[in-house]
């Protein structure tokens, strides 16, 4: 938690074309899976409340990270695979690390407290908080 602090506190400039791909990648990338995931766990019976939390930060979401890091380099110019696989293993490990500090609370929130018609508006404006937090974290490591 105290990582955002620290994130928050160094002076930035924003980077337009990156708030547009983070905008682009939210549109085609995280909203259709995360749509399609959140679909599935909700019929997920298998340990209750904490098997869902356990299915979607250990198991979904290190993949979709990488996969949402990895097209945000390629949106961003980057060509090359190899350097693109490179990167993404470089920063996932953080990445994921911030991810869960953030996501596994807001998660048991939404599952133990939320009712279920309001997941998406309350996942929602968590995630515009999530993609500053990240798109800070990620230029840092750029």
């Amino acid at each position: 938690m105290f990582y955002y602090f620290i994130i928050l506190a160094e002076p930035f400039i924003i980077k337009w074309l990156d708030v547009y791909v983070m905008m682009f990648i939210s549109i085609t990338y995280s909203t259709p899976l995360l749509l399609k995931f959140y679909r599935f766990l909700k019929s997920w019976t298998f340990g209750g409340d904490i098997g869902k939390l356990i299915i979607s930060q250990f198991l979904f979401f290190p993949m979709f990270n990488a996969g949402f890091i990895a097209y945000r380099y390629f949106l961003l110019g980057n060509r090359d695979v190899f350097d693109i696989y490179s990167q993404v293993s470089r920063v996932l490990p953080l990445a994921q690390k911030t991810s869960w500090s953030f996501w596994i609370p807001q998660s048991y929130i939404a599952i133990k407290y939320i009712p279920h018609d309001f997941h998406i508006l309350f996942g929602s404006l968590c995630a515009f908080f999530w993609n500053i937090i990240f798109a800070l974290l990620l230029n840092t490591h750029h």
